[in-house]
This record gives C-alpha cells, sequence and structure tokens, in this order.
C-alpha cells in the first residue's frame, strides 16, 4: 500500500468513527429513562418469577455462606 491508500483507510476510519459516535449518543436525560426503565423491568420480572415459585411450591434461599470457600482441613 501507498501512503495515499493508507490516508484514505484513515479517513474511512475517521469517517466511520464520527458516525457511529453520533448514533450512539445518549443524553444525560436518556440515560436516566433507560435506567429508570430497566429498573422497572428486573422489578416486574422478579415479581412474576415470585409468583412462579410460590405458585410450584418452591421457594430460592439466598444465603451467602454457600459462596463461601469450603474450609480447608
Amino acid at each position: 500500500m501507498n501512503e495515499q491508500q493508507h490516508l484514505d483507510t484513515l479517513k474511512d476510519i475517521k469517517r466511520i468513527m464520527e458516525r457511529s459516535t453520533r448514533f450512539m449518543s445518549l443524553s444525560g436525560l436518556g440515560g436516566v429513562g433507560a435506567g429508570l426503565s430497566g429498573l422497572i423491568g428486573a422489578w416486574f420480572a422478579y415479581g412474576i418469577l415470585d409468583e412462579y415459585r410460590a405458585g410450584n411450591g418452591t421457594q430460592i434461599a439466598y444465603d451467602a455462606d454457600i459462596y463461601s470457600p469450603a474450609p480447608r482441613t
């Protein structure tokens, strides 16, 4: 590749990156909205899964001790 081809390639990369930055930009208020909708969705999903577990008679016990390593003997 000659120098002009390298420059053209760099120009193409720069143009692609500028377009993707404009497309992916999210305002602060939009980020807050996305976070709130994620939290609301998680709350609904938790309620649905909790009802499902209650209907099947299975409850999951969350115990921090199950994640600790076993003692060495």
